[in-house]
C-alpha cells in the first residue's frame, strides 16, 4: 500500500497511538504439501517529518459465523451488514474520513 504523499501512519506516540505493530500473514497448506514454499516481503518506511493526515485502519464486516459458508456449487451467495450510527459515531470523526485504500479479508471464502 502506497500513502498519498501528505498522509502517514503516526508510530510511537503517546495516547491512543499504539508503540509497537504487528505484521500477521497466513499461510495456508490444507493438502500438507511437503516442501512448499511462498515468498512474500515488507518494505516500510520511516521518516521523522510528520505528514499533516495521520492514517488509521477501519475493519467493517461481518462477525465471523457459520452462516457465512458458503455452500458447495453455489453460484451467488449474498451477506448482507448494518452499521448503525452509533457504531459509525464512536470510531468517526464528525468531520469525517477520506479511504484512499482497502483490503478485503475473506480466508478460503474468497
Amino acid at each position: 500500500m502506497i500513502f498519498p504523499d501528505n498522509v502517514g501512519f503516526p508510530i510511537g506516540e503517546h495516547g491512543a497511538i499504539p508503540h509497537y505493530y504487528m505484521l500477521e500473514i497466513h499461510y495456508d497448506n490444507p493438502a500438507l504439501i511437503e516442501g512448499l514454499r511462498f515468498e512474500s516481503g515488507l518494505a516500510m518506511y520511516y521518516t521523522d517529518e510528520l505528514r499533516p493526515i495521520d492514517a488509521g485502519i477501519i475493519a467493517l464486516g461481518q462477525m465471523v459465523d457459520v452462516g457465512l459458508t458458503v455452500p458447495p456449487m453455489t453460484d451467488n451467495f449474498k451477506v448482507v451488514g448494518h452499521c448503525s450510527p452509533e457504531c459509525t459515531r464512536t470510531g468517526i470523526r464528525p468531520e469525517g474520513i477520506t479511504v484512499f485504500a482497502s483490503m478485503q479479508h475473506s480466508h478460503k471464502s474468497g
